[in-house]
């Protein structure tokens, strides 16, 4: 008697909010998979950075609701802007050294954490790209959370 259980996902296919089935290869549940990873990325941050733990947390909040809203389950809140940001940003900027040289992270560790979650949120955005999303906020967020991250971890490396 064989008592295994499968389930779709063992196949390969997965529902999405509706029911309907979608192949876990698609494009559309590849970006939601990797939005889901900038996710976890973005609460690493939040555990070893604890002075930005509020700002990180409001990001993740946006980052679900972007990958739900992908997903096609209506959601439109706004937990953190491309302006908010930008703002933080200027701040970071204006508190650390101008580069001058490429930059290569692995002498401290927050900086090096800090960098791969830039380079999963350039992952997510690419993605985005490629299921052809109408709706630019994603794709214009997501390129300012990289370019945010950036500067987060240069005022990291710098900071003493």
């Amino acid at each position: 008697m064989n008592n295994k259980i499968q389930r779709p996902g063992d196949i390969g296919d997965t529902s999405d909010f509706k029911g309907n089935k979608i192949k876990k290869n698609s494009n559309l549940i590849d970006c939601i998979g990797n939005i889901d990873e900038l996710i976890a990325q973005i609460g690493l941050l939040r555990y070893i950075l604890k002075e930005e733990s509020d700002f990180l947390h409001k990001i993740q909040m946006q980052l679900s609701d972007i990958a739900a809203s992908i997903a096609k389950h209506s959601s439109e809140n706004n937990y953190v802007t491309t302006s908010d940001l930008e703002e933080r940003m200027k701040y970071l900027k204006n508190n650390s050294p101008e580069i001058k040289e490429f930059y290569i992270p692995g002498e401290t560790e927050k900086p090096v954490f800090i960098n791969i979650a830039r380079t999963v949120c350039r992952r997510c955005e690419r993605s985005v790209f490629k299921i052809k999303m109408k709706d630019q906020v994603q794709t214009e967020f997501l390129n300012r959370l990289s370019s945010y991250l950036f500067a987060l971890q240069i005022y990291y490396h710098y900071k003493k």
